[in-house]
Formats: structure tokens, C-alpha cells, sequence
């Protein structure tokens, strides 16, 4: 088994090297007064002192005496030399060229005399990406100009950024897929600051790339741009394999980032022996700088054989990184050939990590006991690094074992909004739901099982996505408003298993199937959106056949059975009421209830409980037909085909002088409709339309049209019609169309 090695190399392309007067005096000469020509030179890794001929974008320069503005120069060229001239150079003593600076400089006065030195050299510039795919990079130069008799000057020019580049070797069977580092400076200083420093309060942004296609061996050159900065040092995370094995690779970069500078990072395979980790400065006709002490390295190395690592944990297949479930675990690990005087630290939080022989008060020797809580669905790594060094260069790190913990598994959706936030990590909804509740994502070769409830299924979408689903019981007896439970199963390679509990309330109102459409069997009373108030499915069972129940039962019965009344949008019932003194039946608190929403144009689930709605005119048409239903009070049934093409029969009854408060209602209708073996009975006490009126016969259902529209049924007819929002309706919702029907 190969191992993977990371070398660290950063390439200073620093463009402040000197060069002769007659390097830059060659071939040009000045014999005009008070002209002046500035050389533009720019320095490149890959070759001397370019004159550079086709200096990307607009050029300008900024004049400055006793540290004021005293000229603007415009829309410079250079000739092919390098060379660009000014004519009548004002008198100044610091000259500053800016390239490619776009708008960067329009929140600065330009006016001569008003800008102050100072305040250019405060300019910041700021972005989260400071040079996107095809942009070119800001430059800037200066020249003091103080006691100049030379009739030519040399600027030497430098990018505002520094560049990221990845080098992996030919022969290294790597792959990297992503890269992410943190404390990135989003802000930073135009001009260059004598020491480097950053704006106060800079803004910290992290960069996470995927990138489409994972890179294989070979050059990578301006993999990122960073702005200059000065910071904590940037942590660098590469994710990808290692001969098809999963790896990590946490590097970081120096605490000071210079402009135009090359940070390579460099990885290549060896074996076992061999496996380092450094930065160092790669010195290929760049000025020299000290080495630089670096942290990452993969000299600690796991004993897979004689840890203990608590189920669902694994190591990598370089040993030096070990991950962790995302659920609380216990491991002891056993690091190889560490040396007798090497001494630990501990950066990071995600993970405890003590010594596993307890009479040592610090962290020596070769065992170490790793304690991790649970995490939430959705965190992403979160990293513990054990670095080693040596008593006798205790500034100096030998080596760094890296600990990972994450839970890639996430949920979306009302799966999402549901999940606790505290472990264990469970998802209650603490209320009656079906259909698609949600997804939930799992990492590759992981699978989603569910257990414990024939109420619950998970349905893969590929690329380890499952969408979760509740379904439906028809006239479920036990839909009383009890807890149902279930299982999500995450289970993987690597001994990856985690359980997630998932809990409804388990409601239900009695339904009767017409055609395909779940219909319920009673009208709505009290508050329309609480199940608390409804008839439920094992009173409907004791009830039977309603049409011959409404027949016979008591006046008190038929009054309760035909539920409440409502207005507009108003969730709560109005109930029947007499006074004697006008005398007139009524709905109380009708005249309350003021200007009321349209029902027709609200939402389809405005007055209905958790997984019901209210029917549209499409679902009545189902039911009847487009048109008129006729047929006599009391009389023989009617055949007709329903709006689906459905044969049907309609019949329609009625209970003369109910009794209510000493009061008689001279007439109540209902219907009976019949088809597919099954039936429906439709009825209520009439509608109010007056506050000051007695109720009338019409009966109107609150219907989804859109507008005005509600289906209405009298004595003789059933149709739909016109009716403003002030007057009363009765809600007889239907089944929302569930994801799957629970058979059992």
C-alpha cells in the first residue's frame, strides 16, 4: 500500500530585484525638456526582466509633492520596450502607477491638491474571490522621483494577490476532489504595507471548492487567489483518495500572505518510511527567505491492529488520520514508533483526547483515550489535530494526527424543520402528516432502511437520496391521536450505522371513498382546523349507514351531526340558535365576524386539519356534474352520470320541524349520492346570509373556485352558484391525496 506525503514549497515571484542603469537605458534616449519616461518592468518566475509590451488594461499614475496629489495621468501606453513617456511632468516626488485597477479607485477624490498621500496608501480593496477565471490581476508600482536628474526612472510592478498553485506527481495515484481553507482576509491594502498588515476588522471568509471533475497528477497553477493578509495562519484541508481510499490532508499556510508570491503545494506517494511533511521555500532565482516552521506532517501513525476503535470508526489508508462516527463514541488509540522524549498538543474541540494511562497528568506517551459527542445531520468536519514535537524543539512539530468528525447524513425539507436540535437527534412533528415528509441525504455506499411502522417508507432518488414518506389509513380506529413511531436506518462501510426515531400523531376523520376521492362522511364543527372537535372514525362506526340515522335519530342528534356553520375564512364555528322573542333561527356570533375572506380564492387547507382540504369544484363535479342535479324531496332516487363518467343515483330526504331551544326549524334536507358501491350523504341546517335575517333552507359548501363559487343543494337542486363572502357555509373537507394507502 502506497502513502501519501505532502511537501509545502512557496515561490516568491518578488518583483523588487534590482537592475543597472544600463539594463533599463538601452536604446532610448530623451532630448525633449521636462519630458520624462518611466520603464514598467515586471518579474516572472519563468524568465528575467520582462519588458512587458502588452501590460493587461488601463494604466494610470498618480503625482504626489509634500504629500499631496498635484497630477493625474490617464490612459498611459507603453511602448515594446516597456517604456511609456509623460510630457510636461509636473514637479512631484512619489509617482504610483496603478494596472487593472477598474473602479477600484472611484471612492477616491481625484481632484488636484485635495488627496492626500496617506489616503491612497489607507486604499482597501475587497472581494471573497479576488480574481476570478479570465480576470487580470490588479497591479501597482512607484517610483520616488525626489532630487531626479535622470530624464528616465525604473517602476517595477507587482500583482495585488498572491496565487495557490497544486503540483501532484506524475506517479502518485491521487485524486482530490476539494480543497477548503478558513481565515481567509476578504479585504486588503491597494498598495503594499512596510511590514505586511491587513485592514482592521477584515472581513474572514471560508473557501470550500468541489471541484467538477477530481484533479489527477499534473500542475495546477492559480488553483486559488488570496489577498495579502497577516492572520492565524490558513488552514488547508485537501479531500480526495489515495489508490481509491478516502483521505484528508490538513496542511496550513503561513500567517502572513505576500503579495506575489506562489504558495505550491505539493503532494506525491512513498512508502512508510519516508512519509514527511514541511514547507520550505523553493529558491529557483527568487530572493531567498527563511524556512518556514510548518505544523502539518504525517509521522504519527496509527496501529489499526491494536486500537480500539468504537463502532463506525475507521483509519485511512495512510494512518495518519482516523474518522469518527457522528454519533458519541469511546476509542483508544495506539500511535507507532513514537519517540521517548516526543510531547503532545492538542489543537481543535470536536473530540476529547486524554492519555489512556491515568497516572500521567500530561500528554506523553503512545495511547490516548478519544471521547466524541453526537453530532447534528448536516455538520460538516469538523477536525481534533494530536501534534507531536520533541522536548528539546518545542517550537518545532514532527508530527500531527488528524481526527475527523462529521455527520454527512442531512435531512430536508419538513424532515429538516422537525429534527431536534439537541442529541439524540430525533425528528417529532407532534402533529398528524402523510405524503413526502422530506429527504434524506447519505453518504456514498450508505443505504437508507426504515422499521417499526408500516406507516413510513423511504424511497431512493439515486446518489443517496431518499425521500421519506408517511402514509394513510382509511377509518384507522387507533387514529385517536396517538403516537406513532419509526425507524431511519443509516447503515455503511466502515461500520456506519445510525438511527433516527420519527414520530406523527396519528389522526384521522371517518372518509368514505367516492370514486377517487376520499370524501369525509361528516360536516365540520367547532374549531374547523382541530381534530379535538370532530366526529371521530369509531363514533362514525357505531353510527352506521347515516342516511338511515339521520331518519331516526333524536332532533338534538341530527343538530350536533350537521355541524357548525362559517364565515368567509373564520376557522370557528357558528352554532344553531333560537330566539324566541322575534322569533328566528340564527348562527351565533355571525354578526361578530366582520368583513370576511373570500373562501373560495384561500388555500385549499384554510379550514381543514392537518392532511385534509376543502374540495374545489372540480372534486363536485365528481361528485354530481357540471350542471344541475334535479330530482324530489322525498322522492324516488335519480340516475345520473357524474362529472368522471360515472353512473350514479342521487336521492334527497328531509326532517320537518326540528326541535331546537323551543324553537321548530320547519325543514332540514340532506342527499344521499350512490355510485361504486358506496355512498355519501350530504346535509346541514341551511345558511344565514342577514345578521338581523332567520337562516334559509340553501344549503351552501364553502368550495376552492377561485372566487365566489360554492355548490349548493335544496330541496330540488344541486349546482353550483355565485354567493358573496358574507354569507355562511358548511365544510365538508375531503382527503388530501396521501403518498401511499397503509393496507394493513
Amino acid at each position: 500500500m502506497k502513502h501519501l506525503s505532502v511537501i509545502i514549497s512557496v515561490l516568491f515571484s518578488i518583483l523588487c530585484i534590482g537592475c543597472s542603469k544600463e539594463d533599463f537605458d538601452t536604446g532610448k534616449t530623451n532630448d525633449i525638456q521636462n519630458e520624462h519616461s518611466l520603464r514598467l518592468l515586471v518579474y516572472t518566475p519563468t524568465s528575467e526582466t520582462v519588458y512587458s509590451t502588452e501590460l493587461p488594461g488601463n494604466i494610470e499614475a498618480y503625482l504626489f509633492k509634500e504629500g499631496v496629489l498635484s497630477d493625474v495621468y490617464k490612459n498611459l501606453t507603453v511602448d515594446k520596450n516597456g517604456y511609456t513617456t509623460i510630457s510636461s511632468l509636473a514637479e512631484g516626488e512619489q509617482i504610483y502607477f496603478f494596472v487593472n485597477t477598474g473602479n477600484l479607485l472611484n471612492g477616491i477624490t481625484q481632484e488636484i491638491g485635495q488627496l492626500k498621500e496617506a489616503e491612497l496608501l489607507a486604499t482597501t480593496i475587497s472581494s471573497s474571490s479576488p480574481q476570478a477565471n479570465g480576470e487580470k490581476p490588479v497591479m501597482t508600482g512607484k517610483a520616488d522621483l525626489t532630487g531626479s536628474q535622470e530624464s528616465t526612472t525604473q517602476v517595477l510592478l507587482t500583482r495585488a494577490i498572491a496565487r495557490i498553485d497544486l503540483n501532484i506527481v506524475d506517479d502518485a495515484d491521487i485524486q482530490i476532489n476539494r480543497i477548503s481553507m478558513d481565515n481567509i482576509h476578504c479585504e486588503a491594502f491597494l498598495l503594499p504595507q512596510n511590514p505586511v498588515s491587513s485592514p482592521s476588522g477584515a472581513a474572514l471568509a471560508k473557501i470550500d471548492t468541489t471541484f467538477n471533475t477530481p484533479l489527477e497528477p499534473g500542475e495546477y497553477a492559480g488553483l486559488v487567489y488570496l489577498y495579502e493578509q497577516v492572520g492565524d495562519g490558513i488552514p488547508v484541508e485537501l479531500h480526495g483518495t489515495l489508490e481509491g481510499d478516502p483521505v484528508t490532508l490538513s496542511l496550513a499556510l503561513p500567517n502572513t500572505i505576500h503579495r506575489n508570491h506562489i504558495y505550491k503545494i505539493k503532494l506525491f506517494s512513498g512508502d512508510s518510511a519516508n512519509l514527511q511533511a514541511s514547507i520550505s521555500v523553493e529558491n529557483e532565482s527568487w530572493e531567498v527567505e527563511e524556512t518556514i516552521t510548518a505544523k502539518p506532517s504525517t509521522n504519527i501513525l496509527v496501529n489499526s491492529e491494536l486500537s480500539t476503535l468504537s463502532d463506525g470508526a475507521y483509519v485511512s489508508a495512510t494512518k495518519d488520520t482516523v474518522y469518527l462516527p457522528s454519533k458519541e463514541s469511546t476509542s483508544i488509540l495506539v500511535l507507532d514508533k513514537i519517540p521517548e522524549d516526543a510531547e503532545f498538543t492538542i489543537d481543535g474541540t470536536t473530540a476529547s483526547i486524554t492519555p489512556y494511562t491515568e497516572t500521567r497528568a500530561d500528554l506523553q506517551g503512545k495511547k490516548f483515550l478519544v471521547r466524541t459527542s453526537w453530532k447534528k445531520p448536516g455538520t460538516e468536519a469538523e477536525y481534533v489535530y494530536l501534534n507531536m514535537h520533541s522536548k528539546k524543539h518545542p517550537g518545532h512539530y514532527s508530527g500531527r494526527l488528524v481526527i475527523v468528525q462529521s455527520n454527512a447524513t442531512t435531512f430536508k425539507g419538513e424532515l429538516y424543520n422537525h429534527l431536534t436540535n439537541t442529541p439524540p437527534y430525533n425528528i417529532h412533528f407532534n402533529k398528524y402528516v402523510d405524503s413526502a415528509l422530506g429527504q434524506i441525504e447519505v453518504p456514498k455506499n450508505c443505504e437508507v432502511i426504515v422499521s417499526g411502522g408500516s406507516w413510513l417508507r423511504a424511497i431512493p432518488q439515486g446518489d443517496g437520496v431518499y425521500e421519506i414518506q408517511a402514509g394513510y389509513k382509511p377509518n384507522d380506529p387507533e387514529a385517536n391521536g396517538s403516537t406513532q413511531e419509526g425507524l431511519l436506518t443509516v447503515s455503511g462501510p466502515n461500520g456506519i450505522h445510525e438511527t433516527y426515531t420519527v414520530t406523527r400523531l396519528n389522526h384521522g376523520l371517518p372518509v368514505v371513498l367516492m370514486g377517487d376521492t376520499y370524501w369525509c362522511r361528516f360536516n365540520l364543527q367547532g374549531n374547523s382546523k382541530s381534530f379535538d372537535d370532530q366526529i371521530t372514525v369509531s363514533e362514525s362506526e357505531t353510527i352506521g349507514d347515516l342516511s338511515a340515522y339521520f331518519a331516526s335519530c333524536s332532533d338534538e342528534e341530527f343538530v350536533r351531526l350537521t355541524g357548525s356553520q362559517y364565515k368567509g375564512r373564520y376557522t370557528q364555528g357558528m352554532n344553531l340558535k333560537y330566539d324566541a322573542s322575534v322569533p328566528r333561527f340564527y348562527f351565533d356570533s355571525y354578526g361578530a365576524l366582520q368583513n370576511p375572506a373570500i373562501i373560495g380564492n384561500g388555500p385549499v387547507n384554510s379550514h381543514c386539519p392537518d392532511g385534509y382540504q376543502l374540495p374545489a369544484s372540480k372534486d363536485f363535479e365528481h361528485l354530481l356534474k357540471s350542471g344541475a342535479v334535479n330530482y324530489t324531496l322525498n322522492g324516488a332516487p335519480v340516475n345520473y352520470t357524474t362529472g368522471s363518467g360515472r353512473p350514479a343515483v342521487i336521492s334527497a330526504h328531509s326532517r320537518g320541524n326540528v326541535a331546537w331551544e323551543g324553537g321548530l326549524l320547519a325543514t332540514a334536507t340532506y342527499i344521499q349520492i350512490a355510485f361504486d358501491e358506496n355512498n355519501l350523504v350530504l346535509g346541514a341546517l341551511g345558511h344565514q346570509f342577514d345578521s338581523s335575517k332567520s337562516i334559509v333552507s340553501k344549503v351552501l359548501w364553502a368550495t376552492i373556485s377561485g372566487g365566489h363559487q360554492s355548490w349548493t343543494h335544496t330541496e330540488t337542486t344541486a349546482k353550483a352558484e355565485d354567493h358573496n363572502a358574507n354569507k355562511s357555509r358548511t365544510v365538508r373537507c375531503i382527503k388530501t391525496p396521501p403518498a401511499f394507502i397503509i393496507e394493513e
